[in-house]
């Protein structure tokens, strides 16, 4: 049975792998002898992982030509793609009344139509292929609002929205023999939380943690399971699912 967990010599792309959590993916799938091509903005080798066979790409989601070339590499070098694991994305604390609209487009723009067009020109490439597996990173802000984090409307409705969007294309595609589902993290040890983290005033981070069932901030290393069933056989049945990995948060 251990057999339905082999990802050997599978092709995925990773993005945002530079960082945070698509780093750790990134660096996951590569031990689990899988090809890893990264996709991410901000490819300085200080930002690349060490001692691993991992291609990377200069790319910006947020434009199709990008993206375009971004899938083309990866073709040009393993000629397919058997995974994609969509990690980029941004998060900007800022209350409505004062959001401007170049934030709000910067926020949704990353993490809804970035999602829409890696997986729209992926997609394209699987569908051909007549085979694919997408794993979206979403958030427990997509299900739920943030107790003790406000001001994260456009965060929330991004990562909604791309909960609602893999479950869509789940859908849509499963004619072509291509899964699409969801991971969807709590808080997590990662860069984007790091100064709610280290803030002098740890009156917001005791009421986060408070607010978890099991008292603590997750590990990135912890949604590597969830990566490997959804990536691998292991999840062969299992399409448009959204699978959260939070402490608990989401059952209170």
């Amino acid at each position: 049975m251990k057999d339905i967990f082999n990802l050997k010599n599978k092709i995925a792309l990773v993005t945002g792998g530079c960082s945070g959590i698509g780093k750790v993916v990134a660096e996951a799938l590569n031990d689990f002898n899988v090809k890893v091509v990264v996709g991410d903005i901000n490819v300085d080798k200080e930002k690349r992982i060490k001692e691993k066979e991992i291609l990377y790409v200069k790319s910006d989601i947020t434009k199709l030509d990008d993206v375009k070339k971004l899938v083309y590499e990866v073709k040009k070098k393993f000629n397919r793609i058997d995974l994609l694991v969509n990690c980029a994305g941004v998060a900007k604390r800022i209350p409505v009344e004062v959001m401007s609209e170049k934030d709000w487009d910067m926020i949704i723009n990353v993490n809804l139509k970035g999602t829409f067009l890696v997986n729209q020109i992926v997609g394209r490439e699987m569908i051909k292929q007549k085979k694919g597996n997408i794993i979206n990173i979403a958030s427990i802000s997509g299900i739920t609002c943030n107790k003790g984090l406000n001001w994260l409307s456009a965060y929330c409705a991004s990562k909604a929205g791309v909960i609602l969007f893999s479950k869509e294309l789940s859908i849509e595609w499963v004619k072509y023999n291509i899964r699409v589902n969801c991971i969807s993290p709590g808080y997590m040890k990662t860069p984007m939380t790091y100064k709610t983290r280290t803030n002098p005033d740890q009156t917001v981070y005791k009421e986060l943690i408070d607010s978890v069932p099991m008292r603590r901030y997750g590990d990135p290393k912890e949604l590597i399971g969830a990566i490997i069933f959804l990536a691998s056989d292991a999840s062969s049945y299992v399409t448009g699912a959204n699978l959260i990995v939070d402490g608990g948060y989401t059952s209170w």
